[in-house]
């Protein structure tokens, strides 16, 4: 009798912790379900997060641009960062010229490094200017893999054009 009280007992333990089980699942569903409709609704789930991160190297491509040009580009229209694919011989002053922002400023070549600075004076990039005629250094986004943006297998330098009307 010991041993069926026992076994009934055992059983009725399982099939409770098996509901909790199920209870608690459903739960953590609903969570990331409401996550889920949360980041929708803030439009994250339309980029991926090496989109962002390309996004973030280009805002930065602008800034280099804007720094490497002497007036800052003219008149009251944009200026144009353009990339460029080192592996089609093309330089700036060509690319530049095939585009309604024909006059090219300069050509920047810039590399970020990941993470997050932990002390005061850490090189956190690099960056290398020519002209817009000369060298045809520098890295490719158009040619890389996604994966080349976050730089773990080694430093990768991508190339601009600083383009204006």
């Amino acid at each position: 009798m010991n041993i069926a009280w026992l076994t009934t007992f055992l059983l009725v333990m399982i099939l409770v912790s098996g509901m909790n089980a199920v209870d608690e699942t459903d739960d953590l569903q609903g969570q990331i379900d409401n996550l889920k409709a949360q980041l929708a609704a803030a439009g994250y789930d339309r980029y991926s997060a090496y989109d962002l991160v390309w996004q973030s190297l280009h805002m930065a491509a602008a800034a280099a641009c804007r720094g490497s040009t002497p007036t800052g580009g003219r008149g009251y229209w944009p200026n144009a960062v353009l990339t460029r694919d080192v592996k089609a011989k093309l330089n700036c002053a060509q690319l530049c010229s095939k585009t309604k922002y024909a006059n090219c400023d300069a050509e920047v070549s810039i590399y970020g490094m990941n993470g997050k600075a932990t002390e005061n004076g850490q090189q956190v990039g690099s960056f290398y200017n020519y002209t817009c005629a000369g060298s045809l250094n520098g890295g490719s986004e158009v040619s890389s893999a996604d994966e080349a943006i976050m730089g773990t297998t080694s430093s990768h330098y991508f190339s601009f054009c600083c383009c204006r009307k």
